[in-house]
């Protein structure tokens, strides 16, 4: 298709050229359809058509993968004691931070109070271990 000069509105086809028309399968009855609806007819074309038996992943395999393993005597008896485990330390931590959240104690004894941040941060650390195990020993 020849064209002339651009112009603000972009380039022009040349005088006496023929707008390029879409067609489908429809064109020997001279209809002119637009991209998608030509797109759309082919996605239900492939529908009507059905997939292929491969395509679709078989129940029995995916329950198979789904099989939580079994957990080895030790991990069994590690799993049994983790909620245990967990309460301690909750309960613990949450006597620390009644005492932590009296400002006398920073005011009285800072060594304590320090001593008592540090415990803290260390019961936080090891209640994220222990969630983190019981949570990969009980898939």
């Amino acid at each position: 298709m020849a064209m002339q000069a651009t112009s603000a509105k972009g380039p022009q086809p040349a005088q006496g050229a023929k707008p390029p028309t879409l067609k489908n399968d429809t064109a020997s009855a001279g209809v002119n359809v637009a991209p998608s609806a030509n797109a759309a007819s082919s996605a239900n074309a492939a529908a009507a058509a059905g997939t292929p038996s491969s395509a679709i992943p078989n129940a029995t395999q995916d329950s198979q993968r789904s099989k939580p393993r079994k957990l080895s005597y030790k991990e069994q008896r590690e799993l049994d004691g983790l909620p245990d485990l967990i309460a301690s330390l909750e309960d613990e931590q949450r006597q620390i931070q009644q005492v932590l959240a009296d400002p006398e104690v920073y005011v009285k004894d800072a060594a304590r109070a320090t001593q008592l941040h540090q415990r803290d941060a260390e019961i936080e650390a090891a209640l994220m271990h222990a969630l983190e195990r019981w949570e990969a020993l009980s898939v």
